[in-house]
């Protein structure tokens, strides 16, 4: 249940720092540092810099901050092009984009409190289990019939009945 609402609140806190890496960071500067950018209308073309070609079918949209190669078919914004370019994952290309905007990445950080209390949650899970298979490994032991039908019946050996 904690881990759980603990997922909840990272995907909360990305969703928000998305959002705010989107609202900042201008895709025209962040593309023009990897392929030069020619103007043809309100829009941006290149060459494509995932694959090559000769006669520019990539485009970058300023008033979407969206990208989009017609020779490939690879698209998105600014931190979809982080990722493909620089071939990392989505944290990563976060990160690099936060720093390029000076966005405070503190901010979006997880309460450690709350962290603490997750693993604390999980520990008490594990003693459960530990628990639960105790009991189950003493009922096995006490009762012939119930080992006689693992063996006879399912078919197992008594590796597997010890091991699971």
């Amino acid at each position: 249940m904690l881990q759980a609402s603990c997922f909840k609140l990272y995907a909360k806190m990305m969703s928000k720092l998305s959002e705010d890496i989107l609202s900042t960071v201008d895709i025209i500067d962040v593309v023009g540092r990897y392929v030069p950018l020619k103007r043809a209308g309100a829009n941006f073309t290149a060459c494509c810099p995932f694959h090559n070609e000769k006669t520019p079918s990539f485009m970058v949209s300023p008033s979407k901050q969206i990208f989009k190669c017609f020779g490939c078919g690879k698209g998105g914004n600014v931190i979809t092009f982080m990722q493909e370019i620089e071939r990392i994952d989505f944290r990563d290309a976060a990160k690099e984009l936060a720093k390029q905007a000076n966005i405070d990445l503190a901010r979006y950080q997880i309460d450690p409190k709350k962290h603490d209390d997750w693993n604390d949650e999980k520990e008490k899970i594990k003693r459960i289990h530990k628990l639960a298979q105790k009991f189950f490994v003493e009922q096995l032991e006490k009762s012939p019939t119930a080992k006689k039908y693992l063996i006879e019946q399912r078919k197992l050996d008594e590796k597997t009945i010890k091991e699971f």
